[in-house]
C-alpha cells in the first residue's frame, strides 16, 4: 500500500497550470515522465550557500502538466519558473490520506 501514502514531503493542492517556481537557487539534477503517484517531475539540489541552511535541500517538483525544458545539470534561480502544475500520475484516480487509490 506504499507505505499507507506517507512520505516526507509536503503535498500542495494547485489549480492545473498554475506556475511552479523554485524555492531557491540550485541545479536540476533529475527529470522524467515517471508513472502513477509520481506523473512527470523535476529533482532541483540546492547548496547551503543557495538556502542559507547547514545542509543540501532537494525539491521535488511532481504531477507536472509536461516535463519540463530545463535539463539536468541546469542552474535556477530562486523565483524561477520550473513547470506547470498538472494532474499527471493521478489522472483517472485520486490519491487520499490512506495512499489508496479511489476511482471516481
Amino acid at each position: 500500500d506504499r507505505n499507507a501514502g506517507l512520505h516526507g514531503g509536503i503535498d500542495l493542492t494547485l489549480r492545473e497550470g498554475s506556475p511552479l517556481l523554485a524555492v531557491a537557487s540550485g541545479k536540476v539534477i533529475a527529470k522524467g515522465a515517471g508513472g502513477q503517484l509520481e506523473g512527470n517531475y523535476v529533482w532541483l539540489l540546492h547548496a547551503p550557500s543557495d538556502t542559507g541552511l547547514p545542509f543540501w535541500v532537494y525539491t521535488k517538483y511532481q504531477h507536472l502538466l509536461e516535463v519540463p525544458e530545463l535539463k539536468e545539470g541546469d542552474t535556477v534561480r530562486v523565483g524561477q519558473f520550473v513547470a506547470l502544475s498538472g494532474s499527471s500520475g493521478t489522472t483517472g484516480g485520486h490519491y487520499g490520506a490512506t495512499g489508496i487509490r479511489t476511482c471516481t
